[in-house]
């Protein structure tokens, strides 16, 4: 044990890390088409997100797109996705169902704020009285 841990010190000190840098993860989770890659990516960060990325992490500066859990072939950045599933019926995205409790500490918002609901509104105007009804549904919570 004494060996292993002059060891692992021995290896730091030479440049080589503990733990991926926090752009490695970004880049591997981003750049992952493979939703078990991006799965395990994701878990990896979570999980030793206040351990080791707490510092250095900022929301607002990745600027890395993610897959889309809701839209497979879409790609957005984690300031660009919301916890609550329901806003998906006015085309945000939304984090995956496996992820909803664990993701507010990497500052990922429950709504959109009301800003960008009046922009998507106004942008992507309902065309039928149902899809209005569900969408001023959701606003009104």
């Amino acid at each position: 044990m004494l060996f292993l841990n002059f060891s692992a010190k021995f290896l730091i000190k030479l440049d080589l890390r503990e733990y991926p840098n926090l752009s490695k993860i970004l880049k591997l989770f981003a750049l992952s088409t493979e939703r078990e890659i991006c799965n395990k990516t994701l878990n990896y960060f979570i999980n030793n997100f206040e351990k080791n990325y707490f510092n250095e992490y900022k929301i607002v500066i990745i600027t890395n797109a993610f897959l889309s859990y809701a839209k497979p072939s879409i790609y957005a950045k984690l300031s660009e996705y919301y916890i609550n599933s329901d806003c998906v019926i006015m085309e945000f995205n939304v984090i995956d169902k496996d992820y909803k409790d664990k993701v507010e500490k990497l500052g990922i918002q429950q709504h959109p704020n009301s800003d960008k609901l009046i922009e998507q509104l106004i942008e992507n105007k309902p065309k039928i009285e149902r899809e209005a009804k569900n969408i001023f549904e959701y606003l009104e919570t």
